[in-house]
C-alpha cells in the first residue's frame, strides 16, 4: 500500500513487502479461461493499472464492475475507448457493458454520468489548483 492510497484514518506500516503481480492475461491465458461473464475489480485505487493487464479485445467480458471514485477519469476513458459504455453506477462501482450491447439507460442516469465524467473531473481538478497555490 502506498501513502497516496491509504486512508487518513489507517496507520502505515514501515515495513516493505515485495509481492509478484501478474496480469490478468497471463492468469486467464495459464488457466485456459476463454469467455468471462462478469469481471469485478476492486484493488484499492489500482483498477486502472489491472486494466491495462487485460486484452479485452480478447477477453471482451460482458460486463465489467469496477470501483472507481471518478476523481481522474483513467480507468472510465480507457473502458470507453475500448469498446465499452457505462450502464449504471452503484455507490462507487461504475458497471461497463460491450458498446453492442443494447441496455436503456434513463435520462436522469444519462445527466448523472455527465456529471460525474465532465463536470466532477473538471471541479476536482480547480480544487487541486487551489491547493496548491
Amino acid at each position: 500500500m502506498t501513502d497516496g492510497r491509504k486512508h487518513k484514518s489507517e496507520a502505515m506500516s514501515t515495513e516493505t513487502i515485495t509481492v509478484k503481480c501478474r496480469t490478468l492475461d497471463s492468469v486467464f491465458k495459464e488457466n485456459n479461461v476463454k469467455k468471462i461473464n462478469l469481471l469485478s475489480i476492486d484493488v484499492e485505487g489500482f483498477e486502472y493499472d489491472v486494466l491495462q493487464g487485460l486484452s479485452l479485445n480478447t477477453y471482451t467480458p460482458d460486463l465489467i464492475f469496477l470501483e472507481d471514485h471518478m476523481h481522474y477519469l483513467h480507468s472510465h476513458s480507457y473502458l470507453t475507448n475500448n469498446g465499452y459504455k457505462l450502464v449504471r453506477r452503484t455507490g462507487v462501482n461504475n458497471w461497463y457493458i460491450p458498446n453492442n450491447f443494447d441496455f436503456d439507460i434513463s435520462i436522469f442516469e444519462q445527466l448523472y454520468f455527465f456529471k460525474k465524467t465532465n463536470i466532477t473531473p473538471i471541479k476536482n481538478a480547480i480544487k487541486r489548483f487551489f491547493k496548491f497555490v
